[in-house]
């Protein structure tokens, strides 16, 4: 199959994400330039009309990674579409989620575990990590309620908060293969045994959870609705919580205080259902067996 893989002038924040299925295209597939030879057209877009070209649209395929959920209405063969759920919020805090309903070539788009992401793991001496921010507070509310109860229980031997106060931003990723920055906070994933996360309040879909569990760590996370490939299954892949009781949370923290080899199995559970079907190179056989060319 030949592919010609497009993105707009400006990629922003998904620049990184352009980048590895670029590879993964490479890799596995017939990359083209010329968008006439090509079996299949994507293109990566952060939800601008106005740069979305005209291409046949038996062969046209969209990658939207905005993260509000306006959808454009274009004529293509298939719609992927990060932030596909609907969200009920109350005092800022997102409190239900629910799948959107959309016509039958729209789809759920995810953020991936990238192939680089794989760090060589390392002797677990860390026992809680939460990196969420404390910025953002309009977007990230759920953020920021989690990252404070979890500094008020007065964790032992844990790492609560961002590593570096500000985002990597586009030129990072340009510049460099990992920026630095993000190599250290990689690095303290692989040394922990729990890693807490949490979705945005405006939106679903990050890159935190998936970094989380190719990591090898035991995860916590918020529910997701919503997914072009299977979710992590609660118990067995990584365990979800539920925001508005916390306390339950951190229950089912202090149950495994002691239990390193059960967090150690639910890891190794969790990195392995990543790594199967939430890379890059799944991402495209998803893709692609979603529009069955």
């Amino acid at each position: 199959m030949k592919i010609y893989y497009q993105k707009e002038n400006n990629p922003g924040a998904f620049y990184k994400f352009y980048r590895f299925l670029n590879e993964a295209i490479e890799e596995n597939y017939e990359k083209t330039d010329d968008p006439n030879l090509a079996d299949l057209i994507l293109h990566s877009t952060l939800n601008n009309r106005q740069e979305i070209p005209t291409h046949p649209a038996d062969k046209l395929v969209i990658l939207d990674w905005s993260d509000f959920d306006n959808i454009i209405t274009y004529n293509c063969l298939g719609y992927f579409k990060k932030n596909w759920s609907k969200r009920s919020i109350v005092n800022g805090v997102c409190v239900k989620k629910s799948p959107t309903q959309l016509k039958k070539n729209y789809h759920p788009l995810q953020e991936m575990a990238l192939p680089t992401y794989f760090l060589p793991e390392e002797e677990r001496t860390i026992f809680v990590s939460c990196s969420l921010r404390e910025t953002g507070k309009g977007d990230f509310p759920n953020r920021i309620k989690v990252l404070n109860f979890l500094k008020n229980c007065n964790l032992k031997e844990s790492s609560i908060g961002a590593l570096h106060k500000n985002k990597l931003g586009i030129d990072k990723w340009k510049k460099e293969n990992i920026p630095n920055e993000h190599i250290e906070y990689l690095k303290q994933l692989g040394k922990s045994q729990i890693v807490v996360t949490c979705g945005p309040s405006s939106w679903e879909g990050d890159s935190r959870l998936w970094e989380a569990l190719a990591s090898g760590a035991c995860v916590f996370t918020d529910k997701i609705t919503a997914n072009l490939g299977p979710l992590p299954i609660d118990n067995q892949h990584c365990f979800y919580y539920d925001l508005n009781d916390l306390n339950s949370l951190m229950d089912k923290i202090d149950f495994l205080k002691n239990k390193e080899e059960l967090c150690r199995k639910i890891g190794k559970a969790g990195r392995e259902f990543a790594l199967k079907y939430h890379t890059p190179k799944a991402r495209l056989e998803q893709i692609i067996n979603k529009i069955k060319i």
